[in-house]
């Protein structure tokens, strides 16, 4: 629908770089990369200055020298708040690469232009709110939970710019197995929307709830909260993060073609839209062992090399790269 929209707008005047601009955009969500980079070469010959999708298309075609090139154009044609964004980019790059060292580098490279005390909210821009919460996402699937609430705590005592990450505290204090901290950040999240028409919190403070009705055993309660969300407009939910633990619901239940349903539903553009990188990836490996689980070989055969392209070369150990090989191994000796 979005491209027939396009062909309408570009009888008049197909190569108005408002109209390639929005044109890459769709073909980079359905990972048509060459197509991609195709519009963006048009949109360069017109002066416009698509580095950063060049670099995006280019780190996900596995080609880092053409990665690296492009992403020095766009941090060097960059300042302000358009930095802080090119550095959240940087980072979700590197972590969907393997290359977690690197991004955690980026983290700190975010506020290099933005010295002082980053618990206040005249440090930093709106943009850091994303680099926190992909830095703790990282650091959650890499095992270190503690250090991930660490950061997102950064952001507890901001007047503003807060919520998101705010949200994230809770989802890791859960995930570190801090119940009652995690409803205080939910109590907190509640109070800060007092008096205001806020979708997309009030779907933030009811996936807290889910969360921690499951992890104090009421599955059954996380579910209708879990529908709940779903009556919301999907522009105001981070759909691919519902959908991941909705999938754990489901498997839990013992229900494993719903769970493969979610999990396939968060590979999807509107799931990957807003969700962060090292989730989105983690979440590769989940699909294929759930469609291993339920005989898909095929399809798990395809996911487990689509996530070991991702981090099989990863440069910190991975409990999961280990038995995605172990898993691919057994598929391709049937």
């Amino acid at each position: 629908d979005g491209h027939a929209f396009l062909d309408e707008l570009a009888k008049e005047d197909p190569d108005a770089p408002s109209i390639l601009s929005a044109r890459s955009t769709l073909l980079f969500a359905q990972n048509k990369l060459q197509e991609t980079l195709a519009v963006v070469e048009k949109l360069q010959a017109g002066g416009g200055n698509p580095a950063g999708m060049s670099a995006a298309c280019y780190g996900l075609l596995g080609d880092r020298e053409k990665m690296d090139e492009y992403e020095k154009i766009a941090l060097d044609r960059s300042e302000g708040h358009n930095k802080t964004v090119e550095r959240l980019f940087r980072k979700m790059r590197r972590v969907k690469a393997g290359r977690f060292i690197d991004a955690e580098n980026e983290w700190e490279l975010a506020w290099e232009d933005h010295p002082g005390d980053r618990t206040s909210s005249d440090v930093g821009d709106n943009f850091h709110q994303l680099v926190a919460v992909e830095h703790a996402c990282t650091l959650l699937i890499r095992g270190d939970i503690e250090q991930g609430i660490e950061i997102l705590e950064l952001f507890r005592k901001r007047r503003k710019y807060s919520r998101l990450p705010l949200y994230w505290l809770g989802h890791l204090m859960v995930e570190a197995r801090q119940i009652d901290a995690a409803r205080s950040v939910m109590e907190e999240l509640q109070a800060s929307v007092q008096g205001e028409k806020a979708p997309y919190v009030s779907g933030k403070i009811l996936m807290l709830q889910a969360l921690i009705d499951h992890a104090e055993g009421n599955s059954d309660a996380a579910l209708k909260k879990m529908e709940a969300i779903s009556k919301i407009s999907v522009l105001n939910r981070d759909y691919g993060p519902e959908q991941i633990f909705l999938a754990r619901l489901h498997a839990e239940a013992g229900k494993l073609t719903a769970a493969v349903a979610a999990l396939r539903e968060a590979r999807k553009p509107v799931g990957l839209f807003r969700a962060p990188a090292a989730l989105t990836i983690d979440a590769l490996y989940q699909l294929a062992v759930l469609e291993q689980e339920i005989g898909e070989a095929g399809s798990a055969r395809t996911h487990f090399e689509e996530f070991l392209g991702h981090w099989g070369e990863a440069d910190v150990p991975l409990e999961s790269v280990e038995d995605a090989r172990k898993r691919l191994q057994f598929l391709n000796s049937q």
